[in-house]
């Protein structure tokens, strides 16, 4: 059996523990979440989901936050996550469309991943994946779509 690395049981983690959280909704105990998995493949060990927890919901919480601001204010720096060295810009905004289909009633959703130099406003990150990724907004879309932020990323190493 090959010996995993702190650094891969901890990527493991981050990539997991949202998968095992979804899958559990009313499980809100991190140990009793923990015990789920432990003879499953997405186990890590405790320490790991632990991080990744603590991790999972912190970034939820300024989600939430992000949601409140003003169309025109600022994200905060304080509110993006250490992102990859290799994106392609300093800013990776991920967003998901959710509405219904004008062709069959139901519900689906789209995300988009759309990539900055520069710090931009909700409406300006809203804006430019409506138009410069019609494909990942709310084409085939009935009025009422609404539009979120899953994921705010700051590239690693970069200057703000």
């Amino acid at each position: 059996m090959p010996i995993i690395s702190p650094e891969e049981w901890r990527a493991r983690a981050q990539v997991w523990v949202p998968i095992v959280i979804e899958a559990n909704p009313t499980i809100t105990d991190i140990d009793r979440l923990w015990n789920t998995t432990r003879d499953t493949a997405l186990y890590v060990p405790r320490e790991y989901f632990r991080e990744a927890v603590r991790g999972y919901n912190n970034e939820k919480t300024t989600l939430g936050f992000i949601e409140e601001l003003g169309p025109d204010e600022l994200i905060p720096r304080r509110w993006f996550t250490e992102g990859y060295k290799r994106m392609p810009e300093k800013y990776r905004y991920i967003v998901e469309t959710t509405g219904q289909s004008i062709f069959t009633g139901e519900t689906f959703s789209r995300t988009a991943a759309y990539d900055s130099p520069n710090q931009l406003t909700p409406a300006e990150i809203m804006g430019a994946i409506e138009e410069k990724m019609p494909d990942s907004a709310q084409v085939e879309m009935d009025p009422g779509w609404s539009m979120k932020f899953v994921h705010v990323y700051h590239k690693a190493g970069s200057q703000w």
